[in-house]
């Protein structure tokens, strides 16, 4: 059995993406997203919001607090500081998540940076949760000091969620978790989007090519992500994984052997430096009943191709 592969060496580097492919609300759904918030906001009892990475707001807020939201954010000095303690979350060199005492009151705030491969396209901000060590006195003195209600400002203190600093910390890392997967999925909906920009006026003439033969053919890029493949390589893909392959998914990830991994990742290197070879790999590491060999052609393609 013969298969070929392609392997695109530049179109699909996101370093040469334009600002019209990088944008938020280009990869996502944001009624889903939303919904995603609300959910986490609630859940773990504090608030959320996704903005751009300058701090514009593309979601709206969740599960603020009053205190937040209406004594402090209303209050001039308060909204002042406010905006203070966001950006230095924003341009923080610290890695993901980012967390923080406002400047405000010293409740918990942090930032888990959303990405698109290497660009920066989101933050997502959440907290206005107290440790346990903001007392009604603290917030009576701070209210006065920046002229807000005292009373009012007690009062709302109330509603505060009190998380120790430990379990805000577990809690912190599970959000960023999440925001790592929104990164992995704004790759793979970048990599569909720019395939189909760049292909499009081309399909037709295409895919008669690649599809006018029985071997597998496939193309990926320098992230070892898929762009685009045959229904040879659909069919394969499908026996092995058990659904059908989509552009941006993984061609070498974590189901595979650290000996497959390794192998293949050295296959993929040499193709993407620039070598085009031919192997011969046994097949058994996917096919028990028919071990054998299969054939690839590593064939790069250049941006000039």
């Amino acid at each position: 059995m013969r298969g070929n592969l392609s392997v695109n060496k530049h179109v699909l580097s996101t370093e040469n993406f334009t600002e019209e492919y990088i944008s938020f609300k280009d990869l996502f759904d944001l009624e889903e997203i939303q919904s995603l918030q609300d959910k986490i906001a609630v859940s773990y009892g504090l608030a959320a919001v996704i903005t751009e990475p300058d701090g514009i707001s593309i979601t709206n807020e969740s599960n603020f607090s009053r205190l937040c939201g209406d004594v402090i954010r209303k209050n001039p000095e308060g909204f002042k500081r406010c905006a203070a303690s966001e950006q230095s979350l924003r341009i923080s060199e610290n890695k993901n998540p980012i967390n923080k005492k406002c400047l405000n009151c010293g409740f918990w705030g942090s930032c888990a940076r959303i990405y698109a491969g290497k660009n920066h396209i989101a933050n997502f901000f959440f907290g206005q949760v107290n440790d346990g060590s903001i007392t009604e006195n603290d917030i009576r003195s701070f209210a006065e000091e920046i002229g807000a209600n005292p009373d009012v400002a007690a009062e709302a203190l109330k509603d505060i969620p009190v998380i120790t600093k430990d379990k805000y910390k577990l809690i912190s890392e599970t959000i960023n978790e999440f925001a790592e997967l929104l990164s992995e999925r704004a790759y793979r909906n970048l990599c569909l989007k720019k395939s189909i920009e760049e292909n499009r006026g081309k399909e037709s003439k295409y895919f008669s090519l690649i599809e006018n033969t029985d071997g597998s053919i496939w193309s990926v890029d320098r992230n070892y992500c898929l762009i685009t493949f045959n229904s040879a390589f659909r069919e394969g893909f499908k026996n092995i994984y058990s659904r059908d392959p989509l552009a941006g998914d993984k061609v070498i990830n974590k189901n595979l052997s650290d000996k497959l991994y390794a192998l293949w990742k050295n296959y993929y290197d040499r193709a993407l430096a620039g070598e085009k070879y031919s192997v011969e790999v046994s097949s058994d590491f996917h096919c028990r009943k028919n071990q054998g060999y299969m054939e690839y052609h590593f064939n790069p393609i250049t941006g000039e191709s």
